[in-house]
């Protein structure tokens, strides 16, 4: 069922033909000196980034996304070759080492994720405001995505993420839910793969391959929190899964649970590109103007992409870079040139850095007693968190010598935002500690790479002994999804067809609002059915759900739910709801108001299909009662 009838062949896939130009233009902007294999993962994401970048930009341009993805890709690919045809082919870089296994233990982690990527839907990829309805709603074409449930509002959010899987979507003629699913085990496996040259960059040795997992499994020693979380069906679950309580808040799940967090699914690979060529060596800075622009396009990337990630960067290496600047290190002023351009451009990407939008109801205020609200239990919650990676983090980035500064830097100040300060209404601020935690595992592989090269048999059982702890948690979280389908988690959509699970009438009505309704109008479709529509078609529905708050006022809520407990001709109004959709599911009353407002001239009768009408309200007034 996952399969059927989810592939459909469109024009778009034309634009495939642009690809390797746009792989060509970003090896443009690698300076020379990697192993074959880091050098084919750093200019993956260059590549990543150049394209969503240009579509992005491009779409807003223009204001669409389907002209932005044939116009952007098109512009790329054609400049990447016209380098190429101009370029000498130089010699081609030379195999490192391990590169095999590196690749092996890649393809051994997308193997140990596929499952839980296939079978089921991650966190918030299910809301009204979720990741399948944002994607589908950048497909429908109108650029930039407004909120998904007040589409008055623009939609203040990293959506990175989401612009890639529409555009792995149009380009692979996919469901959206499965453009999801190719989007992250495509990602999983960068991850590994850009880990290598970022842990070359900062190990004072040869790394063993094996311990690149910590870079998207490391997980912490949940049975150290006192209390299981209220989602858990059993003990062993609450365990397996991290789904733990302690003082007043959970435990931050492992690196492997955050990484279905789709802003951190593109996240990772773009921080871990960041760092490998921020710390490039002054031996490997053959072109610093090169390093400088891949450094800037991967950060302004991250800024559409992952806020947490960027906002801890930028301000890192700005700080890395302004005294060897002030020395004279032209590498060092190109490198903070383009950190700072592109802090510049954050806001001209928009996304969560969009001006002159609101930042929502979700503010941030001062923590009283840390994470957990207290001394103790915040102690017991960064053990229990991070686990292994804390200790072993530390005395890693002591032994740092290139990234020690960098390293540190990023640590402390995610550690102090997640202590400090918390948001109103979400448990988000926790992001930053899956930041620490991504940094921390970092600067572990570093202790363990240098516990495992001491002489004699104990050290390397030590070491591999810390590595099978620190990575076991992250591990285990994944492995249920292999069998068990009773998790807290929602099975992926189920059913053939562009409309997984509609009906006929369902798919050929949504199919015709598609192509006729407006930029931001607002749609009333009866329950089950509308959260398939939102998902799959992209359309705003009126209904809200725990992803609208921190977005809007209270009151809007309050207003909103006026209308949801019962259709009225004042509450169409009030709400702006611009379509009105009514199936089997609505029952008389539902259907005979639509007729009466018809028959006054409120609501049009625009389209049938079977049993489903759609009703377009026109005018902004009620007609009075008993008016004929």
């Amino acid at each position: 069922m996952y399969v059927a009838a989810v592939f459909e062949p469109t024009g778009t896939m034309l634009l495939l033909a642009w690809l390797p130009g746009v792989v060509s233009l970003a090896r443009e902007l690698l300076p020379a000196g990697d192993s074959r294999l880091d050098r084919a993962a750093l200019i993956a994401v260059l590549a990543l980034s150049l394209a969503l970048s240009t579509v992005h930009l491009t779409a807003l341009l223009l204001g669409d996304f389907r002209l932005g993805l044939v116009v952007g890709l098109s512009a790329s690919g054609a400049l990447g070759y016209l380098v190429a045809w101009k370029r000498r082919a130089g010699p081609g870089a030379p195999r490192g080492p391990g590169e095999w296994r590196i690749l092996g233990f890649a393809l051994f982690a997308l193997v140990l994720v596929l499952p839980a990527i296939v079978r089921f839907n991650f966190h918030d990829e299910t809301l009204y405001l979720g990741h399948l309805s944002m994607t589908s709603a950048i497909e429908n074409g109108p650029y930039p995505p407004r909120h998904l449930t007040f589409p008055d509002l623009p939609l203040r959010y990293h959506y990175g993420f989401d612009l890639l899987a529409a555009m792995v979507a149009r380009l692979l003629g996919l469901r959206t839910d499965v453009a999801i699913d190719v989007s992250t085990a495509s990602l999983a496996l960068l991850t590994i793969l850009a880990a290598a040259p970022a842990v070359r960059r900062i190990a004072a040795g040869p790394v063993p391959p094996h311990l690149l997992l910590l870079a998207l499994f490391a997980g912490g020693l949940p049975f150290l929190a006192p209390e299981d979380g209220p989602m858990c069906s059993s003990a062993a679950l609450c365990e397996v899964q991290s789904m733990k309580w302690v003082g007043t808040t959970f435990l931050n799940p492992p690196l492997s649970s955050n990484f279905f967090q789709h802003p951190f699914t593109l996240g990772l690979p773009l921080t871990l590109a960041v760092l490998a060529i921020a710390l490039t060596s002054e031996e490997q800075r053959t072109d610093r103007w090169r390093g400088g622009a891949g450094l800037g396009l991967i950060l302004a990337t991250l800024s559409l992409s992952n806020a947490v990630l960027f906002i801890g960067l930028v301000p890192a290496l700005a700080v890395l870079y302004v005294a060897p600047s002030l020395r004279g290190d032209h590498g060092a002023r190109t490198r903070l040139l383009a950190t700072l351009v592109a802090a510049a451009a954050a806001p001209v990407y928009g996304g969560f850095f969009l001006l002159g939008a609101s930042a929502g109801v979700n503010t941030i205020v001062t923590a009283e007693g840390g994470i957990a609200g207290g001394l103790e239990p915040t102690i017991i919650w960064h053990l229990a968190s991070f686990g292994l990676a804390l200790p072993l983090g530390l005395m890693g980035i002591r032994r740092l010598i290139q990234g020690r500064a960098l390293i540190g830097l990023l640590v402390l100040g995610c550690l102090l935002v997640l202590n400090l300060f918390r948001y109103q209404y979400s448990w988000d601020i926790v992001k930053f500690a899956t930041a620490a935690h991504l940094y921390l595992a970092l600067a572990s592989i570093e202790t363990l790479r240098a516990l495992g090269a001491q002489p004699g048999r104990t050290p390397r059982i030590a070491a591999w002994v810390a590595w099978a702890i620190t990575l076991g948690f992250g591990v285990a979280y994944v492995v249920p999804f292999w069998g068990s389908s009773r998790l807290p988690h929602h099975p992926a959509l189920e059913g053939s067809g562009r409309y997984a699970g509609l009906t006929d009438d369902d798919t050929a009505a949504l199919d015709w609002l598609r192509a006729h309704a407006g930029v931001g109008q607002l749609v009333y479709r009866a329950r089950p059915q509308s959260l398939r529509w939102a998902q799959l078609g992209g359309l705003p529905q009126v209904w809200t759900d725990i992803g609208t708050e921190g977005f809007v006022s209270a009151e809007r809520i309050t207003r909103r739910g006026e209308l949801l407990r019962g259709l009225t001709c004042e509450g169409l109004v009030q709400e702006d709801v611009r379509w009105v959709v009514i199936g089997p599911e609505d029952g008389a009353t539902h259907r005979q108001l639509l007729q009466q407002l018809t028959s006054k001239g409120a609501t049009v009768l625009r389209q049938s299909f079977g049993a489903v009408d759609i009703y377009e309200r026109v005018g902004d007034q009620c007609p009075a009662a008993g008016a004929r």
